[in-house]
């Protein structure tokens, strides 16, 4: 049972999260006319995401290293400041989009270190079973505030203007910098940690690479966490520029996705418990293949209903709320050794895989849901495809 002082920890870092989070949720709303500010294309706005994943998946491996040597605390403020200095940065450079993409980069560069840290915070402190249902919980948490970033981002980008959400960006930055370095404490006993020459760090990095199981676990939880940032990236050019809804209407269709995956993940442990762990997670990898494909057909034969498209994302999300958890999870425990080199990669991996889909799926939008449904249909099958090779195998782990 977690202590009061363990509580406090938890909810400081999930409001870390969120911070870190919503640094991207929060804009996506405003592309519409940031295109129009910057007089730029759809294939280069996606760097505004795009850049930022890049920043955090470099960087992750440096935190992960760095919090195994000198604890967790150090390496997650260095971080904080760096996201407050991007966060500064790029409300200062609102009227010049490369000085912008610029920021973009170190902001993740920064919020990485929160990404990475907390959950290695997570294992510190708990067992395996309780650190498993306090992320869990987290997540579930994170994502309900989360649900609500694509309507405050409309809000605010209605009310006064698409360059306030970067202000409020910046004002949240500087609040959870001040919190981390009152509330959060250092987890890592001095005794715990570890010198580990580049040798070693290479080799904890093979042990993972050349796991099937953890690899393969590793790459489902890349490619469905990229289906759906590829489907939300595209999705306010989509439905505001391109089907003309409503920026406010756009705003809480995009939140009833994030509600669906807040929804599953609330729920998620007492699944587990009434059904149990494996089947859990059978029926997490089943919805989401079949909703993808449902999504791809149904976007093909009417690809200009937006409430049709948000529905089976929806779905979706659902289905990826348990599977992504519950793969992590998984992927977690493969390797004993290490936790924040194991989180750090797979921080880094999976955003470097989103990054790359990102930029590779602009080559395809043609401004309807067609080519998008199509990128999340390949990545979620592909995914269900993976975990029927490994099922078994994680099975007898």
């Amino acid at each position: 049972m977690a202590s009061s002082s363990n509580k406090i920890l938890i909810w400081v870092l999930m409001l870390l999260d969120i911070v870190a989070s919503a640094e991207t949720e929060i804009n996506i709303p405003s592309f519409p006319d940031m295109l129009d500010h910057f007089n730029t294309t759809p294939q280069l706005m996606q760097f505004v995401v795009g850049l930022n994943y890049l920043g955090v998946c470099i960087s992750s491996l440096i935190y992960g290293i760095i919090s195994e040597r000198y604890g967790r605390r150090l390496p997650l403020l260095i971080g904080q400041f760096i996201f407050l200095a991007g966060s500064l940065g790029c409300a200062l450079s609102l009227n010049n989009f490369t000085q912008l993409l610029i920021f973009r980069f170190i902001q993740g560069f920064g919020c990485s270190s929160v990404f990475v840290i907390s959950s290695a915070i997570i294992f510190d402190i708990f067992n395996k079973e309780d650190a498993a249902k306090t992320y869990g919980y987290m997540n579930s948490v994170i994502t309900l505030f989360m649900a609500g970033s694509p309507i405050l981002g409309s809000v605010i980008n209605e009310t006064l203007g698409w360059k306030y959400n970067f202000y409020v960006i910046f004002i949240a930055s500087l609040f959870s910098t001040l919190v981390t370095l009152k509330y959060v404490p250092e987890t890592l006993p001095v005794e715990s940690r570890k010198k580990l020459s580049a040798t070693e760090v290479l080799t904890a990095y093979k042990n993972i690479v050349t796991s099937k199981i953890a690899l393969g676990l590793l790459m489902i939880v890349a490619l469905t966490v990229a289906s759906y940032f590829v489907y939300v990236t595209y999705l306010s050019i989509i439905f505001i520029d391109y089907l003309h809804v409503e920026k406010i209407t756009y705003g809480y269709l995009q939140a009833a996705i994030t509600a669906s995956y807040a929804f599953m993940s609330v729920f998620t442990s007492l699944i587990i418990k009434k059904i149990g762990y494996v089947t859990t997670r059978n029926l997490s990898a089943f919805i989401t293949g079949s909703s993808s494909v449902g999504f791809i057909i149904f976007s093909v034969l009417n690809p200009n209903n937006p409430y049709i498209i948000t529905a089976f994302m929806c779905l979706i999300s659902l289905g990826l709320a348990l599977f992504i958890t519950i793969s992590f999870g998984d992927y977690m425990e493969q390797v004993a050794d290490n936790k924040g080199i194991t989180s750090s990669f797979c921080t880094f991996f999976r955003l470097l895989s989103t990054s790359l889909i990102l930029s590779a799926t602009g080559l395809f939008f043609d401004g309807t849901i067609i080519p998008i449904a199509a990128v999340v249909f390949l990545l979620n099958i592909s995914s269900y495809i993976i975990y029927l090779l490994i099922n078994k195998k994680i099975k007898l782990s």
